[in-house]
């Protein structure tokens, strides 16, 4: 049997978030959600750039593993994405 995806994309916030949040996730329905943290390029430079100390918290790995743990507490499916492409499911 298929099953039924009912996901949100979590935006990295800026600072760590309260643990209530996941729990508001699974409120609003939601049985995954897809963590996409973002990366930068320079101009004419082919490297793309993540986990700087210039980069909003939930953006870093710390901040990634972190809300990956949390919404695993809360029974959600995580899908994560990292440089353009799908390299990670935890289910």
């Amino acid at each position: 049997p298929l099953e039924i995806i009912d996901g949100l994309s979590f935006v990295a916030p800026p600072q760590p978030f309260s643990t209530e949040a996941m729990s508001e996730v699974v409120q609003s329905g939601a049985n995954w959600i897809a963590v996409i943290p973002y990366g930068f390029a320079r101009l004419d430079e082919p490297e793309v750039y993540f986990n700087t100390n210039r980069q909003w918290w939930g953006e870093r790995t710390a901040g990634v593993i972190e809300t990956i743990k949390r919404a695993k507490t809360n029974n959600l499916k995580v899908m994560f994405q990292g440089h353009g492409r799908v390299i990670l499911t935890f289910i």
